[in-house]
């Protein structure tokens, strides 16, 4: 083993859409409420979420993110990312972005956020970073 590896916590899945589109006002969407959006595919789409439509021209398919969101801008469809990549990437005026949950409940599998860190780079300064992403501060033990 040459890493020390933990997980953070898992990121929210989102929708982004065009802004004019009839879900752009909706606090959440649920799995029922992809149905009506044709979703694009995309590098960053993952097996685990609902199918996204199949290109009929493969080399069609968006480079990255960013080329996928000017694809969503158009009304070509939805497309599904975490959320702070797409609260990232997404034009105000030009998208909506909202969380695939139920009463805040994420529905779908999400992108894990992980620490990592070389074994031999374990010194007490590394410890103390890895006591803080897990919530201790000076005064709590370990």
């Amino acid at each position: 083993r040459t890493r020390h590896a933990m997980r953070l916590y898992e990121e929210t899945i989102a929708l982004v859409v065009a802004a004019d589109h009839e879900l752009a006002e909706q606090h959440e969407v649920s799995l029922e409420d992809l149905s009506l959006v044709r979703l694009l595919d995309h590098p960053d789409h993952f097996h685990g979420w609902p199918a996204a439509e199949a290109w009929a021209d493969p080399t069609w398919m968006p480079g990255d993110a960013n080329a996928t969101l000017e694809l969503v801008a158009t009304g070509l469809g939805g497309a599904l990312l975490a959320q702070p990549l797409a609260r990232h990437l997404a034009g105000k005026r030009t998208h909506a972005v909202i969380p695939v949950a139920r009463g805040g409940e994420s529905l779908l599998p999400g992108t894990e956020i992980w620490a990592s860190w070389r074994v031999e780079r374990d010194a007490n300064d590394v410890q103390r970073l890895v006591g803080t992403l897990r919530g201790r501060t000076a005064r709590s033990s370990r």
